[in-house]
């Protein structure tokens, strides 16, 4: 942030951003025409390792949130920034994105704070819904091996526990109900789990 003046649009119009090593840095001009001063930015990805958010105005930062798989304090299970946007005055917002494990998208959705929090009551709705049905299944197939003593049954509960787990990385929840040095342990090594679970 202290460097600005050194920032310099992408000489082409690729957005695959892929993997990489450095941060990428995202640049958003923003002006408050509106009668709404909550606003939330949010990247709808929950693999990002390191996400900051700068909100800047004249060159002073008005507000920061330093987020992400890695860092085990967001507000919901993927990066979101929620800030106070003064309203006629010409803003930029900063977006730095380190994840040199995990291929970087980056999908930005600039809303008002209040739409964000009915989206997202939705979202976790149907999250709920996913891991109850895996859930059921899993006990189905439980008591299954306890009345009939079939050993494949063990193996349709790993595929089920296994899918539990995916879904759990996968979607940012593992990271954020259970933020320990397990879960980021697991969510750094995130790609082998992805590629164990699959065989």
């Amino acid at each position: 942030i202290n460097n600005l003046h050194l920032f310099a649009p992408l000489n082409h119009s690729n957005h695959n951003y892929g993997t990489h090593e450095q941060s990428i840095w995202f640049h958003i001009p923003v002006v408050n025409r509106s009668n709404t001063t909550r606003w939330t930015l949010d990247i709808a990805f929950a693999q990002l390792e390191q996400v900051e958010f700068y909100l800047v105005q004249n060159g002073a930062v008005l507000a920061h949130s330093k987020q992400g798989k890695l860092q085990g304090n967001q507000m919901a299970r993927y990066p979101s920034f929620h800030f106070d946007m003064p309203q006629a005055q010409p803003s930029d917002i900063y977006v730095r994105i380190s994840s040199p494990y995990q291929i970087i998208l980056a999908p930005l959705e600039l809303q008002s704070s209040g739409h964000f929090h009915r989206t997202l009551h939705p979202d976790q709705a149907l999250w709920g819904i996913v891991y109850g049905r895996l859930l059921m299944l899993l006990l189905y197939n439980l008591v299954l091996f306890t009345v009939t003593k079939d050993t494949s049954q063990l193996v349709y509960l790993g595929v089920v526990f296994t899918a539990i787990c995916f879904e759990l990385i996968w979607s940012g929840h593992s990271q954020f109900f259970f933020n320990n040095a397990l879960t980021k342990w697991v969510a750094r090594h995130a790609d082998t789990g992805f590629i164990l679970s699959t065989l």
